[in-house]
């Protein structure tokens, strides 16, 4: 399967913006089918303002999801926007102009109650996840329970242990409360999509946009040590070039610092809970296995730190055994996901979030 589609097919499908970053703009698609997938698709059209990327650095990434397993494909295309075609200009194949990726569907974005009365249309980022009750009521968002929380955590780490297998070996990079959004089920769970896919990396490289930035108040300790060498050596000198290199690096310690971060203000909403470093009050609201390791996904040395998928095993531990869960499970797999997937998947039934199991035959 080819991971490059021309420009000039997707032109014609193109409809309104969706929305619009500091480097992209995001238009839907009308009537545009891949045919591994049966969920609405997005253009994601590279600003020409920004630095040029290569098209060959991004066709490695839709590839990832090529070499997963059925039932972790369908967990890739539920909790992520994963770039599923490279879009280039025929006039010339070497610049990527923007991506085709899964539509993010509309129950991730809520209407936002602003002080003027009037509403505005926005994406529910795990910046609302953090936000005290009355401040939710305020915004018109919904103030998740102790159990949602956890669950919308348990599909982070789902995916993000996903990104880290051995075989996939990606690393997610500038994560923080911006890169993923939320949305609350009617059967009680709560779950999140993965945006930005695109600027993800292997180990020991750079993504295909270049070195990533750690987001201000998701500096992981290393990366800080290394600002301080940059800041107290000439910048001239061997090491402080080492230094400025260690301060770009990202790895699966710093994803695993980074989700421990969004455990930690998560689990302890409210004002200034963006800037929260304390882990005392979330501490106290999680089991003691799951409390283990929050203390160390914080600890200043990257290989003290445990693997995503302990976070992973031990969020789905927790959220198996208590009661929301069972009931959700027994409704969860006949809900549609709205704007996604529009049909049942022949042979699967989906019985938590980003969980799927074969009703049929066993996968090979």
């Amino acid at each position: 399967m080819t991971n490059v589609i021309l420009l000039q097919d997707v032109i014609p499908y193109r409809q309104e913006e969706l929305g619009e970053g500091r480097f992209a703009k995001i238009y839907r698609l009308q009537d545009f089918h891949l045919p591994e997938v049966n969920f609405s698709l997005a253009y994601k059209l590279y600003k020409k303002a920004h630095p040029p990327v290569s098209s060959l650095a991004l066709r490695s990434i839709p590839a990832v999801r090529e070499r997963l397993a059925e039932s972790k494909r369908l967990t890739f295309d539920e909790l992520t926007a994963w770039p599923l075609r490279v879009v280039v200009d025929a006039s010339n194949p070497d610049i990527a102009r923007g991506i085709i990726m899964r539509q993010i569907p509309k129950s991730y974005f809520f209407e936002l109650s602003m002080i003027s009365g009037r509403s505005k249309t926005k994406l529910r980022d795990l910046g609302f996840a953090i936000q005290s009750e009355a401040d939710c009521i305020n915004m018109g968002t919904p103030f998740m329970t102790t159990m949602q929380r956890l669950t919308m955590l348990e599909s982070l780490a789902n995916v993000l242990s996903l990104l880290h297998r051995p075989e996939i070996g990606i690393i997610y990079g500038d994560l923080s409360l911006k890169n993923a959004a939320f949305r609350v089920s009617k059967s009680g769970f709560a779950e999140i999509i993965l945006i930005d896919c695109d600027a993800v990396l292997r180990a020991g490289t750079s993504s295909a946009f270049g070195h990533q930035p750690h987001s201000p108040g998701f500096v992981p300790p290393e990366a800080a040590k290394s600002l301080h060498d940059v800041n107290s050596r000439s910048r001239t000198s061997m090491a402080a070039n080492q230094a400025i290199g260690n301060w770009h690096r990202q790895t699966v310690a710093t994803d695993t610092y980074k989700f421990g971060l969004i455990v930690l203000r998560v689990m302890d909403p409210g004002r200034h809970a963006s800037q929260n470093f304390d882990p005392s009050v979330a501490l106290e609201k999680l089991p003691i296995e799951l409390s283990k390791m929050l203390t160390a996904s914080l600890e200043s040395t990257p290989a003290d730190r445990p693997q995503m998928d302990e976070w992973y095993r031990g969020l789905a531990q927790v959220c198996s055994v208590q009661p929301i869960s069972r009931v959700a499970a027994a409704t969860r797999s006949s809900e549609s996901l709205e704007n996604s997937r529009r049909n049942p998947i022949p042979g699967w039934k989906k019985v938590r979030p980003g969980e799927w199991v074969r009703t049929t035959r066993h996968e090979p």
